[in-house]
């Protein structure tokens, strides 16, 4: 059943029967939606004119009369919509609905998929098929077709059988899709239960029957709901706007994320390779930053970098603290560096009356509160906003080595007037209208626009700011930013940063999702703090100890390593935790750095093959029914496979794919198959389970220093790890680690053995 009538207010049998809708609650499954939409719906369009020009299918749609030209919401139905399918290249199609007219391509283009013909008086649904396996990729036969003004709804059937992967960023579940009424509204938002809400992905993969696979994109503006039930039905909800679906046929996983970030023209600067290191972040009221810097040096655990103090810019905009100075000059005089957190929020003040730099609300400045102070927004799209980060970073007058942006959502702590009633609201916990807790809905733009429709891409158009800054200042300097909220366009600007972490196996293993999606749907990097960031206060004498330690030997396998101890929380850095974990993770960071050079030459590489550095077993192996299976387990670079411990029990048999597969610590050989085997293993508490994949030559390090820069200037090792075949092969790259690539100083050698 495709549910019918979401966040009505009094639902009952004569109001779902007079909205031309069906009605069943059966006794034991509350499941299943009570109301629901017939079949076929009575909410929909029929194909009134078609054509086909030059590659792209065009047809005319026109309201079914059954619907009385209203949506169940008795909101007024657009009455007349233009539809368009066309390839725009040889692995990307794009199907268009809209009431502003549809433009015909001027080249034909054809691909693996195509649209089965539309034909003039039948009921408007597109069924999209792949022509090589003739397998059907796209179906919207079974959900309504709903179109108004504020209020767009569409389904897509997902046959059974198939494994689809995504759409995460903001969910609980793992990489796969489960079909058991999942909502997820893709509004970005500060989380309290889900930490992960400032993520909107609205992107999914499907391993077809053939083996095959390919990729969706619903583009939208505005933000969505989407509802996945037990029937294989994909329900999408849009709240206003028009919207696009890109499809990429692959037609291998790799050439999908590759076909989505082309589209998206975006090319994510890679990270300097002192960012691969182990960095430090914290919120306060104090500054403590001296002395963990002291215990991490007495307990020789190695580090390299650390951002103070995370509300340094919100406390002290026009000057930073004597101490705050020095510190940074400690920092980098030891060779570390320096993580600088802004965010779009600015305290109200007189100097800035000036500038066309704040987003704007009935002719004034719109104010919010955020902690504790009224603010205004800055508003990416006003023409004086580039310089106020001009002015911001220049009267700092500190040299700025990394960002990380927080609370770009944008977050308010006040809830604001919503401008009027929507169709309905979606699930957003707290929040009560699409106005709560952030910019107001109705509040206005640059580019003029409201803030509903720009919500999502506000964070986007942010980050952009910063880029476009730090290529300007730094043109001799690869700058990394981090963004608390990510969608697909800010994809190519930076990587993700989490917040609001639990300690807790719920949240590791979320996090480990999130790692994973955000990868395959085009994120460069994630940084996950290790131990989490909140829910301990700093009375607790008790830290989870063993969730920390699975989490610190999970994450030192992602691009980004950090802790980060959140306002009024618990210590996280290694030296305040308890037992004998500051010596454990110690030898985690050891682990750590001794990889580096693998890290850091297959990040280069793949990011100039335009491909995820962190992925699923599949992408790997597509064919691997085991390795479609695998919710957690993942690949670190080509040669890395990682299964990690995200619950306090592990099952103690893991799957290893064809080929041998060797432990990373001992070396000693776990499997070697043709078709990959399951094998039964002890967990142990210290190290993750990790393996070298057989046929690789890995840089490593064995003298290690206090940075991954000092570690870096010592000799390298190469460790040999054949296949099957007695081969291996591998790379190294060598360059000063900073500058831009491209650079005289890049040089790739190539290792065969």
């Amino acid at each position: 059943r495709v549910e019918a009538l979401r966040g009505y207010a009094i639902l009952s049998p004569e109001v779902c029967s007079q909205r031309k809708c069906c009605w069943w609650l059966p006794n034991k499954d509350f499941s299943s939606p009570a109301c629901y939409h017939r079949f076929p719906s009575a909410f929909g369009y029929f194909v009134r004119s078609t054509n086909h020009s030059r590659g792209t299918h065009y047809a005319t749609l026109e309201t079914l009369p059954e619907s009385g030209g209203k949506t169940p919401y008795l909101t007024p139905m657009t009455q007349m919509l233009e539809f368009s399918f066309e390839t725009v290249d040889i692995n990307h199609s794009v199907l268009r609905v809209g009431k502003d007219g549809v433009t015909l391509s001027e080249t034909a283009l054809k691909g693996d998929v195509e649209l089965l013909p539309l034909r003039e008086g039948d009921y408007f649904r597109f069924l999209i098929k792949r022509k090589s396996s003739n397998e059907i990729l796209l179906n919207s036969i079974s959900g309504p077709f709903i179109y108004s003004a504020d209020y767009i709804e569409f389904s897509i059937d997902l046959p059974d059988g198939r494994n689809t992967y995504g759409l995460g960023g903001n969910s609980l579940f793992g990489i796969k899709i489960p079909f058991n009424r999942e909502r997820l509204t893709l509004f970005t938002r500060k989380g309290y239960s889900n930490p992960f809400l400032s993520n909107s992905f609205p992107f999914y993969m499907t391993v077809e029957q053939s083996g095959l696979t390919h990729g969706v994109y619903m583009e939208a503006s505005y933000p969505m709901e989407i509802n996945i039930n037990r029937a294989n039905i994909l329900s999408c909800k849009i709240f206003g706007g028009n919207f696009q679906i890109h499809i990429f046929d692959g037609p291998s996983p790799f050439d999908v994320t590759r076909q989505l970030r082309g589209y998206l023209q975006v090319k994510p600067q890679p990270l300097p390779y002192w960012a691969l290191g182990f960095h430090m972040c914290r919120d306060g009221d104090e500054y403590v930053h001296e002395v963990v810097w002291q215990n991490m040096t007495e307990r020789n655990i190695s580090f390299d970098g650390d951002c103070i103090q995370t509300d340094l810019v919100f406390k002290n905009r026009n000057t930073l603290d004597l101490e705050v100075i020095t510190g940074i000059k400690t920092l980098q005089g030891n060779d570390r560096k320096f993580w600088l957190q802004v965010s779009p929020q600015v305290k109200v003040s007189a100097e800035f009356d000036h500038l066309d730099a704040f987003v704007m609300k009935k002719g004034e400045r719109f104010r919010g509160v955020y902690k504790g102070e009224a603010v205004y927004y800055i508003d990416p799209w006003r023409k004086d906003a580039y310089e106020m980060y001009q002015q911001l970073f220049t009267t700092l007058n500190v040299d700025i080595d990394g960002v990380i942006v927080t609370d770009n959502q944008p977050y308010n702590s006040l809830n604001p007037t919503s401008p009027g009633p929507q169709v309905y609201i979606p699930d957003m916990e707290e929040a009560n209208s699409f106005s709560s807790f952030t910019v107001a809905e109705d509040a206005e733009h640059g580019n003029g626009k409201p803030h509903l429709e720009v919500h999502n891409s506000y964070s986007a158009a942010h980050l952009r700011l910063l880029r476009r800054y730090f290529n300007e200042a730094r043109p001799d300097q690869r700058t990394p930013i981090l963004s608390e909220c990510s969608s697909l366009i800010s994809s190519g600007l930076g990587g993700s940063w989490s917040a609001g972490l639990k300690p807790s196996w719920g949240t590791l293993k979320s996090s480990v999702s999130n790692l994973i999606i955000s990868s395959i749907s085009g994120i460069p990097y994630l940084a996950s703090p290790a131990c989490g960031t909140h829910d301990i206060s700093p009375e607790s004498t008790t830290l989870p100890g063993t969730v920390c330690m699975r989490w610190h030997q999970t994450f030192m396998f992602s691009p980004l390593y950090f802790t980060h101890t959140g306002f009024r929380q618990r210590p996280r850095e290694p030296v305040n935790l308890p037992g004998t974990l500051p010596k454990e993770v110690s030898q985690m960071i050891m682990m750590r750095y001794s990889i580096v050079p693998y890290i850091y030459t297959y990040t280069l590489e793949f990011h100039q093959q335009n491909k995820p550095f962190i992925y699923p077993l599949f992408f790997e192996f597509p064919q691997d029914e085991h390795a479609q299976h695998s919710e957690h387990g993942f690949m670190f670079g080509p040669f890395i496979y990682v299964s990690p411990i995200v619950e306090l029990n592990p099952p103690d048999e893991i799957y290893f794919p064809k080929g041998c597969w060797y432990d990373f610590v001992t070396f000693s050989k776990m499997s070697c198959s043709k078709t990959g085997a399951v094998v039964r293993t002890a967990s142990s508490s210290k190290y993750a389970r990790v393996f070298f994949r057989g046929g690789a030559v890995i840089a490593g390090h064995s003298r290690l220093e206090r940075t991954i820069s000092e570690s870096r200037s010592k000799e390298f090792e190469l460790w040999v790890i054949l296949n099957e075949n007695w081969r291996a092969e591998g790379q190294l790259v060598l360059d000063d680690g900073i500058l831009p690539l491209g650079h005289p100083s890049y040089r790739n050698t190539r290792i065969t053995i």
